[in-house]
């Protein structure tokens, strides 16, 4: 699979200070991959971008694990570069691996994970590739283990789902210089339509399938924080 945001990497930093809650929903991911953690195992991250998530995730537990426990999946080794370079010293606590996510979780190692989680990832894969990246997480994670999952997911509604689109492309207009609205819309119009749109409703159902429990903890416009329990 391809990066889809090889395009905006570049502007990644402006898209964000324009997206409301992104400090508070970095925290309540880690937090909630805190909260879930036990004592020495593996966690991974599915596309760790520059290292919001990451960082914030690493503060809460790396004090309680060893080398290269924490690991980072991404299909973009320029970003994969970035969160390195972002993270310092504190990267000594992860093993940054350039590869499909799907790919990563089908692999002959004998590694399980207590945590699996992503924030900002799944909406770039199709609605086919998702089908096969749950079932995927689920068979990876130790019994009791987790997924803590933070993305762009709209209400089954569809004019309030119409409504958020337009409230957050009309914040991209107004805040980010005419070249980055031109990208970030280009890919967001691409978000929204058949193959890649998350949908509450749809996603619950989904995940419902392949985990025990599925818990939404708290909606912020468009981003939606689900955890699911093996």
């Amino acid at each position: 699979m391809r990066s889809r945001y090889a395009g905006l990497e570049q502007y990644n930093e402006a898209i964000l200070s324009v997206t409301p809650g992104a400090e508070y929903l970095w925290r309540t991911v880690a937090t909630l991959v805190h909260r879930n953690y036990q004592f020495g195992e593996n966690v991974v991250e599915l596309g760790p971008g520059e290292d919001h998530s990451t960082e914030a995730v690493l503060i809460r537990i790396a004090a309680h694990m060893g080398s290269g426990r924490l690991k980072l999946i991404d299909i973009s080794q320029k970003m994969l570069a970035r969160c390195k370079r972002r993270l310092g010293e504190q990267g000594k606590h992860a093993r940054f691996v350039c590869r499909d996510a799907a790919r990563y979780l089908t692999l002959r190692n004998p590694a399980s994970f207590v945590v699996i989680y992503s924030a900002w990832t799944a909406h770039n894969f199709t609605e086919a590739y998702r089908q096969n990246l749950w079932p995927l997480i689920a068979s990876r994670l130790m019994h009791g283990g987790a997924l803590v999952l933070m993305d762009k997911v709209y209400p089954g509604d569809a004019r309030e789902a119409g409504r958020l689109f337009k409230l957050q492309m009309d914040r991209y207009a107004e805040f980010l210089a005419p070249e980055v609205y031109r990208e970030i819309h280009l890919h967001e119009v691409e978000d929204y339509g058949p193959d890649y749109r998350l949908e509450e409703m749809s996603l619950r159902n989904e995940l419902q399938k392949h985990f025990s429990e599925v818990r939404v903890v708290d909606r912020v416009e468009r981003e939606l924080i689900i955890v699911c329990k093996k």
